[in-house]
């Protein structure tokens, strides 16, 4: 049994038996709404880091801006949801990719430092 006070009240909840989380704040989300301009057009997609530092390392390594890639994806991908293809395609690049070449048997990738 645990005790605590809400305003005035006494709250006590059996430890056991609750929900985890229920009275705890819900955690800050992973990802993130990340804005693009595509053919003059501001437009927001919801990444999480990985992704998108991955999306950024993909577009440097290519010399374009993410935006540019990012139009190239919206461009070749049957996905209604831009979102969702930016992720597919950040995934499809690095499965297909060697770990090796990646830099990531003996570096991290740069955000990670």
């Amino acid at each position: 049994m645990t005790e605590f006070f809400q305003g005035d009240r006494i709250i006590r909840i059996n430890t056991e038996s609750w929900m985890v989380g229920a009275l705890r704040p819900a955690p800050k989300s992973p990802v993130y709404k990340r804005s693009v301009v595509i053919d003059g057009k501001k437009t927001s997609v919801t990444l999480g880091d990985s992704v998108w530092f991955s999306l950024k390392e993909m577009a440097d390594s290519r010399n374009v801006s993410v935006s540019m890639l990012v139009r190239e994806i919206k461009i070749n991908s049957e996905r209604s949801k831009l979102s969702s293809a930016i992720r597919e395609f950040v995934f499809n690049s690095l499965r297909n990719t060697p770990m090796q070449s990646r830099g990531q048997a003996a570096d991290p990738p740069q955000y990670w430092r």
